[in-house]
Parts: structure tokens; C-alpha cells; sequence
């Protein structure tokens, strides 16, 4: 691997590291507040997270389209055909985003079925990451058709910190996608009704 391959996994590694340590803390905070917890601060952030969750989707969505590109295009990585299933399920979330979050200050649009796209988006680019990561790592015969006429899905290109590979690295971003479709969702009465 060359430096600018190594540098670039480990930079992306730590940050997908840290996106799912907040996926967790994210996940305890919507939790609480669907309990109904009392405490003002996880409301708060909750809220914060909702009102913003366009630009957090057109980020998560942006920089997993760079990601993508960097490695494909400059480092070398030939994606199999598993990768180009997640980014067909990736990559129209760019331009939703983006559209939604131009849209939201000119006027008010249809919030619930932009994060409803984005949701079933995710989730089945999420079901294919979920099952290339799985193959990569404990059952690469459930990978064997793939790669028959091109690259491999059972190809690891690295695994760093001991378990992050490409797919997780997609299946992160899917995950975030769908824990800030949450957010939304939990938040949307609220936030309409204060607009």
C-alpha cells in the first residue's frame, strides 16, 4: 500500500471509528428521549440533531461519495460489484440532500418523504454492506459468485483497527443515515409546529 493509501485508510478508519462511537451515544440519546426521560439536555440535543439533519445527511452522504471516488479513482481500490450496489443506494442521497437543504430555507418542502428515500435507501445499501462485511470476514463462500467476470467482493483491501474494511465503512454511513432519519422523525411535530 502506498503512503497516500495508508494515510488516507487510517485517517478514514479513525473517522469511521468515531462516527460509530457517535452512533452509539446518538442511539442512547434518541432512546431517552422516546422514554420520555426527563432530562432538558438529551431533549435538547435531540432537537438539535433533528433541525439539522438535512445538512448531517448531505455530509454523511458528501464525504461517503468522496471517500468512494479517492479510493476507486486515485488510490487504485477497482470496486466489485457489491460496491457499486452501495453506492447506487448512496449516491442519489447526495443530490437529495443537497436539494432538501438548499430547499429548506426557501421554502418548506415535504421533509418526511425525503427522509423516508433517504430511510429505504439506507437500508437495503445498509443490507448489501451488512452482507459483504459478513462474507469478508467470516463466510467468504457466500461471496464466491461474485467476482466471477470482475473483482472480487471477497477482496479485503485492508482491515483496519481489526475490523474496519470497506463495507463497514459504507455500512457506518448507512447507519448514521438512518439513526438521523430517526431523529427526524421523533422531532418533526415539534418542529413544525414551532415554524
Amino acid at each position: 500500500m502506498t503512503p497516500l493509501a495508508a494515510n488516507t485508510t487510517t485517517l478514514l478508519s479513525l473517522g469511521t471509528l468515531i462516527l460509530q462511537i457517535i452512533i452509539l451515544g446518538g442511539a442512547f440519546v434518541l432512546a431517552l428521549v422516546a422514554l420520555k426521560h426527563p432530562n432538558e439536555k438529551f431533549h435538547h440535543l435531540a432537537m438539535r440533531t433533528a433541525e439539522h439533519a438535512f445538512l448531517i445527511g448531505f455530509l454523511v452522504s458528501f464525504f461517503s461519495l468522496v471517500a468512494s471516488f479517492f479510493y476507486s479513482n486515485v488510490i487504485g481500490f477497482a470496486p466489485c460489484e457489491l460496491c457499486w450496489w452501495q453506492r447506487i443506494f448512496l449516491y442519489p442521497q447526495v443530490i437529495l440532500f443537497a436539494v432538501a437543504l438548499y430547499n429548506e430555507k426557501v421554502n418548506k418542502i415535504s421533509d418526511e418523504l425525503v427522509f423516508l428515500y433517504s430511510f429505504i435507501l439506507s437500508i437495503i445499501g445498509g443490507g448489501i454492506a451488512l452482507f459483504q462485511y459478513y462474507g469478508q470476514m467470516f463466510n467468504p463462500n457466500a461471496l464466491a459468485i461474485c467476482g466471477i467476470e470482475s473483482v472480487s467482493c471477497a477482496k479485503i483491501f485492508f482491515v483496519s483497527f481489526g475490523y474496519i474494511t470497506i463495507p463497514m465503512m459504507s455500512l457506518t454511513a448507512y447507519i448514521l443515515l438512518v439513526l438521523v432519519y430517526f431523529f427526524r422523525r421523533h422531532h418533526i411535530r415539534k418542529l413544525h409546529k414551532t415554524n
